[in-house]
This record gives C-alpha cells, structure tokens and sequence, in this order.
C-alpha cells in the first residue's frame, strides 16, 4: 500500500480476537494515534465484542467476522494483524496470516509447542513480514533504564540476576485459578504463559546466550484437599467462609466494584474480562452466578502451578533465578542485578531502581520522572504499538522491531525447557540442544 501523498497515511489493522489484550488494550491505541492507526476489520467468537468494537472503531458490517478464521479466508484487508486470540491457536492463525501477506503482531506466548514457534520464526524471514510478539515489558521506561546502566557498564561485568515475578494472589486467582490460563491442557504451562515476559527480559538485558536450564515447582495450596470446611462450590452459595477467604469471588469482584468510581470501574480489567469489556455490577453478578469466576478457589480445574523457581546458565556462567509465585499480595516485578563494580535493586510497582556502585554513592532512580506514560504494563502496552506501527508506516522492513518473533524463539525455549526440567524433578535441560532437535525438519 502506497503513501498518499494528499494526506497522512495511516497503518491499516485487522483484529484477531477482542478480550482483554485485543479489545480493552491494542484497539484502545487508535484512539490515542488515529494519524498511526486505523482498524478496518475485527474478528472474535462472541457477537457481543464484535458489534461494541465494530460500533466504536467504525469498522464496516461486511469486515466484522465470527472468527478469527473467517477473517483470514478473505484476501489481505488490513497492512497489519493483530493475533490475540486463545494459546493454542496463535499459530495457526499466524500461518494463515503470512500467508495472506499481512505483518503480525502476535500476542504471546507464539504457541505452546516448541517446534510451532520455530517454524513460525522461519515463515516470517521467508515471507519477508514483520512478526512483533507482544513482549511489551521491554519497552517499559523501568526496563529500559535498567538495559542503559548495564549497557554503561555501571555495574561492571554481570554475574547474577534475581527476579522475582510476584503474581500477586488476586491475579493468580482471577486468570490462573479461574480464569483463561488455569488449565494448560487447554492453553500453556504458566512458566510459558505468564513467565516467557520474565525470561524474555533476562536474556535481553544480558546480552548473553543461555546453555541450560533447571528448574522445580508444582500446584500445592490450590487443590480440592486444601478446601476450607463449610466451603461450598460457588461462592456465591451459602459458603459459610466467605467473610474470612481471601480467594471470595464476591468479595473480589462485587465489594470492589461498589467501593470505586465509574471511572475506575471502566478502565479494571479485570471487571472488563468478567464482562466483555462492558462492566456493570448486574453483569458481574450474572458472571458470577453462571460461569467459572464464580467457583470456589480450591474446587476448579486448574492445574497450572502456584510456585515455580528456575536457574538458567549462560555460556559464560553468569546464572540468573526466576522465582514466580502465586503468594503475594502486589502484583509486581522485583530484579536484584549483582555486577562486578555494583549491584542493582528495583521493583516495577513503586518504579524505583537503586543502583548501588561499589565506590561512590548509592544513586536512587525513579522512573515516575523519566515518562509521562506508566499506563497498560508501566507504558510497554503504548511503545511496541508505536514502535511497531511506525515501523510499518515507514515501509522499511528490514529494520527489526525491538520484541520480533527472531528475538523471542529463545525466551520460549527457555519456558520449555522449564516445564520439561519441573516435570523431570528438576533435571538439567540442554537448551541448545532442544532448539536443534525441535528445529529439525
């Protein structure tokens, strides 16, 4: 498509899936950059989000579709896809998707498979189109910031990063107990799921390539067992522990939805998730009564873990630690960085990184003053839109976006090589030799 030269071209985009990453978050950037964006054509299962979001991004009758496959039989509509539609069928629509011609802009994780996401990866160099996975914590000015002192070499050479990726109790529970997340037969491990952003970060920072992995964890607190007595299978039956269990869906949902404003209420994703992006309390109440965010905590079909930790080994020997859990009460990332001149500390809920030089004085950053936008994942959702969109208006493709899909085929290994260790009691996974074998034709 051609510039015209009258007026500003804007990027065309077609949406693949209208939850909370489709919908609530990307399409939400038109608003912001109507000179970059313009959605042209929507997709998704529930009549609902199609006609709300045909309704507000003013997309024509005839380029609203039932479903992500229905969208992609037609020919290219749209310079861009946005694929946010469920684990287990990003790849497949991301094939279907090059093969039209489009560029991609992929939610994670590329796919629960292994072998998927390296095919994919060389799909996107053959069909010469850009694939950005959504990583978006690189693009964060926390993350960012921390990637320029390294780059410095303010703490020296790296030996060892710590990260922490405190889920936060209510948000397990919500997207991991009850939610789209809880089973990974039906979507991915939640070391992949949730985690590939940690991993991703990691490896990014460290500009280093990884050799092996371990790693141990299971799902022990969230079981039938571990039920309190007088809990009943919905929370919204005569549970007699209701006023006391942390995990109440009535308590989560109901009770903060009457203690916020209308503001607030419209922009919790949360409330949004319960309610295709529509939320009120009648159709919370409903979501409650009649789907999965009503049951009991400790009576689901989940079965991802609820802690994890892993080490990872690099070629050099610097070793870095994930550790997620499910038990905290902030949902939040916390990375300790040990250098050979200095160590950093820093934590993306209060936005504070210290960086704390072996000669010379501690030096306190905070990353509230450094951006204007700590909106959707402290600004990250904002940046890879732009930086993507604007790679794409440019039309110089040879250009790398900063999370494309050859930069992130890693991180996933890393996640795979996880699972399999924690399955393995921890044993030492080659990741090198994972890539290979998964990569075999």
């Amino acid at each position: 498509m051609k510039r015209n030269e009258k007026e500003k071209y804007m990027v065309t985009v077609a949406i693949a899936g209208l939850g909370a990453r489709g919908g609530y978050i990307y399409s939400a950037f038109q608003k912001n950059r109507p000179d970059l964006m313009k959605t042209v054509a929507i997709a998704d299962l529930k009549e609902e989000l199609v006609e709300k979001y045909g309704r507000e991004l003013g997309v024509k009758e005839e380029n609203r579709f039932s479903s992500a496959e229905e969208l992609l039989k037609r020919e290219r509509l749209a310079d861009v896809v946005i694929i946010a539609t469920q684990d287990r069928d990003h790849f497949r629509h991301a094939m279907a998707a090059l093969e039209k011609g489009y560029h991609i802009l992929l939610e994670k994780p590329v796919s629960p498979r292994p072998d998927e996401c390296v095919k994919l990866e060389r799909a996107a160099k053959k069909a010469e189109r850009l694939v950005a996975v959504c990583h978006v914590l690189r693009y964060t000015a926390f993350f960012r910031t921390i990637k320029k002192i390294l780059s410095e070499g303010r703490l020296g050479q790296v030996r060892g990063i710590e990260q922490t990726e405190n889920v936060a109790y209510w948000h397990y529970a919500h997207s991991f107990i009850r939610g789209n997340w809880r089973n990974s037969d039906e979507t991915s491990p939640m070391i992949l799921q949730k985690c590939c952003h940690d991993f991703d970060i990691i490896q990014w920072l460290l500009e280093k390539t990884p050799v092996s992995v371990s790693s141990r964890g299971g799902l022990k607190y969230f079981v039938a067992e571990n039920a309190p007595d007088g809990s009943t299978e919905r929370c919204m039956e005569n549970c007699s522990v209701k006023g006391k269990c942390p995990y109440n869906a009535e308590r989560f949902y109901l009770a903060a939805y009457e203690k916020m404003s209308e503001a607030e209420r419209r922009s919790n994703w949360i409330f949004n998730v319960l309610c295709n992006n529509s939320p009120s309390y009648e159709r919370m109440k409903a979501a409650l009564r009649d789907s999965d965010y009503g049951k009991c905590a400790f009576r689901c079909d989940n079965n991802v873990v609820d802690h994890q930790v892993t080490t990872v080994n690099f070629e050099d020997g610097t070793l870095a630690t994930l550790t997620m859990t499910a038990f905290t009460k902030d949902c939040k990332r916390v990375v300790r960085i040990y250098g050979t001149e200095g160590e950093l500390t820093a934590d993306d809920f209060s936005n504070v990184i210290t960086l704390r030089p072996f000669t010379g004085e501690d030096e306190r950053i905070d990353v509230t003053k450094l951006t204007d936008d700590l909106s959707g994942h402290g600004g990250g959702d904002n940046r890879l839109m732009e930086e993507f969109l604007t790679l794409i208006d440019g039309g110089d493709f040879s250009k790398n976006v900063s999370s494309g899909i050859e930069k992130s085929v890693m991180s996933h290994m890393m996640a795979f090589a996880a699972e399999e260790s924690r399955l393995k009691n921890g044993e030492t996974i080659d990741l090198e030799g994972m890539k290979r074998n998964v990569g075999e034709d």
